[in-house]
């Protein structure tokens, strides 16, 4: 089949006239000339079954082949045309060959259909058969199509499912997200699935970072990435730099159809959306799919020619999905910096706070940060997940924030406190309390802010809550606050060896702290995630100090 250079026809009208031609020359034993009477007046197929039975003839064919159409004919131009599928016997100076002539009703298409010399042709039967293998030919085309069409129909029905779970998925995602979580995790599990709904090879996240990195070679390592087909990540990176000024602000399409100049310099590249993940005039990067996967919906080999030109493309379609999934990165990836800023002023107040709290008294500067780190490591033991850790963590820094309502001679007195002192002193997890209930993002610490000098036994204060009525962060706090009293110094007395502040927390354990809070701690002193502030001097090793219910809440107060 030899096919013009530029042909009027489309690839499923080549194939039925290909069907039609070829079918004829099999039954006729023929040879048949197809010519597109207003394209050039050259031939546009050739059919000849058996190749061999024209051997000898084959210097004449060609000459044939050479000839003008049909419609080159003085006759047929002055009006007198051929009536739907009538043939007409023509000669052709210095052939020999026996020659009908004749022209298909549909897409202006002429024919010659040639016979050995001396080959005796009806010409009526001869239109019958022309019409007849059309007419087959058209009906077997009407069933190819309508099985195309129903192939696309369920593809678009399949696809437009895809394309509302993926979206379903994308938006559930992003709703259960936390913050903290990067841009890098969430690429990471929507590309996959997102490739897959728009046919690429390859679908990628590049970040703003690697785009700057001209010279880093470790750019490629920034990228998170699903498919194949790419080798090189400088290649993508310096081509997304290049087609940078090539394309439009948000999205950009390139096809090579369309586009070819993007494209000269990277011929592994064919097909391209770029789509900016930006905000505020905040860059994070860029969604880039690469070459659009070839769909072919047909069945046989002939209706490779019927395959939409489109299919070959990315769209619209591929376009509004990427351009989706940036909007919603960069909408993450600003609300989770301004949740960064936000947390980053948050502890900067926490700090201010606490250091306020060490200036009031420089014997228990840095309680609170022991506290915090002793209760987060008591967490941990119990099986709590990080982000509770953390949650115990900050509690225990701010534990003590009430006793900024204390007075100093109180907090500093170099001796043990008076009755009416100690009721003073009680008062600081209430003042805590109400410093910072409003505070919304710090709420959480609320209970063990007001609870972390109750005593399980219920002669604990200032609710005198008793066993598990006391929040976990309290009982938490409890024991963390006590042993940090225990075995630092204070202006009374000195701190007492770690090996006597465990000694306590077993003989009080289940009457003044959480029997399982206190297993957790004397375990994370074994294994060495909780040590003593004191200064062990020998001369402390024998120092003794009573404690009953009521005494040992002093202790741990003061």
């Amino acid at each position: 089949m030899t096919l013009s250079k530029y042909p009027l026809l489309t690839g499923r009208e080549l194939t039925a006239v290909h069907r039609w031609a070829s079918g004829i020359a099999n039954a006729l034993e023929a040879a048949v000339f197809v010519y597109q009477s207003e394209e050039q007046q050259r031939v546009l197929m050739f059919h000849s079954i058996p190749d061999d039975c024209w051997d000898e003839d084959r210097s004449q064919f060609e000459i044939l082949r050479n000839l003008p159409s049909v419609a080159d004919n003085k006759d047929l131009l002055a009006g007198n045309r051929l009536n739907a599928w009538s043939v007409r016997k023509r000669w052709f100076d210095g052939l020999l060959l026996e020659a009908y002539e004749g022209r298909l009703p549909w897409k202006q298409l002429d024919f010659v259909i040639a016979f050995h010399p001396g080959t005796i042709t009806n010409p009526r039967h001869l239109s019958a058969a022309i019409e007849g293998e059309w007419k087959a030919v058209q009906s077997q085309e009407e069933s190819n199509n309508s099985r195309i069409q129903s192939h696309a129909f369920v593809q678009q029905v399949t696809q437009d499912f895809e394309e509302l779970t993926w979206l379903r998925g994308v938006s559930q995602q992003f709703g259960d997200a936390e913050v903290h979580c990067s841009i890098h995790e969430l690429a990471r599990i929507q590309l996959p699935l997102l490739r897959n709904v728009i046919k690429s090879e390859f679908v990628a996240f590049v970040p703003a970072i690697a785009l700057d990195s001209k010279t880093d070679e470790t750019s490629g390592s920034r990228i998170v990435y699903t498919g194949d087909g790419l080798e090189d990540w400088n290649r993508l990176l310096d081509f997304l730099r290049f087609s940078e000024h090539q394309g439009s602000e948000g999205v950009s399409v390139f096809n090579v159809q369309t586009a070819g100049d993007v494209f000269r310099d990277y011929p592994e590249f064919r097909n391209c959306i770029i789509a900016r993940i930006e905000k505020h005039g905040r860059a994070f990067g860029c969604l880039v799919a690469m070459n659009k996967k070839l769909e072919f919906l047909g069945e046989s080999p002939e209706d490779f020619l019927c395959i939409d030109p489109n299919g070959f493309q990315f769209g619209t379609f591929e376009a509004g999905l990427l351009s989706s999934l940036a909007i919603i990165l960069a909408s993450h990836a600003t609300n989770s910096e301004l949740f960064r800023e936000q947390e980053s002023l948050l502890t900067g107040v926490v700090r201010a706070i606490i250091n306020a709290i060490d200036a009031k008294d420089s014997y228990t500067c840095g309680h609170s940060d022991r506290v915090a780190s002793f209760a987060k490591s008591i967490a941990a033991q119990m099986g709590f997940d990080p982000k509770e850790c953390e949650k115990v963590y900050m509690s225990g820094l701010l534990h003590d924030v009430g006793k900024i309502g204390i007075p100093d001679s109180i907090l500093s007195k170099p001796g043990k406190l008076t009755d009416e002192e100690f009721d003073t002193v009680k008062k600081h997890p209430e003042i805590g309390f109400h410093i910072l209930k409003h505070l919304k993002p710090l709420e959480y610490v609320l209970p063990g802010v007001l609870h972390h000098h109750e005593a399980v036994c219920g002669m604990g204060y200032p609710a005198g809550l008793i066993g598990e009525a006391i929040p976990i962060y309290g009982r938490i706090l409890a024991v963390a606050d006590a042993y940090d009293a225990m075995t630092s110094d204070r202006p009374y007395r000195r701190g007492m060896p770690s090996e006597r502040a465990e000694s306590i927390l077993r003989q009080e354990s289940g009457r003044t702290w959480d029997e399982s809070v206190v297993q957790a701690m004397l375990r994370c002193i074994e294994y060495g995630t909780v040590n003593a502030h004191s200064s062990t001097n020998p001369e402390l090793q024998g120092l003794a100090i009573k404690v009953s219910e009521t005494q040992s809440m002093r202790v741990v107060s003061h």
